[in-house]
């Protein structure tokens, strides 16, 4: 895999990173806090959550 990448937003040792193998055609994720687990998705996986949260299938408020 490539770089991992963690948002611009995150400002806090506890992170979210994503790296795209496009080689292998895989998406994987970690945390920032132990980045020896990785959890891989193909691209299609992604690609789908990635539609959802821009419209919105994942939003929620604390306490809802």
């Amino acid at each position: 895999m490539s770089e991992w990448i963690r948002s611009s937003q995150c400002d806090t040792a506890a992170c979210v990173e994503v790296n795209v193998d496009h080689e292998a055609q895989v998406v994987g994720i970690r945390s920032s806090e132990d980045p020896t687990k990785v959890v891989t998705f193909t691209m299609a996986e992604w690609d789908a959550f990635v539609a959802g949260a821009t419209e919105g299938d994942f939003t929620w408020r604390a306490g809802t």
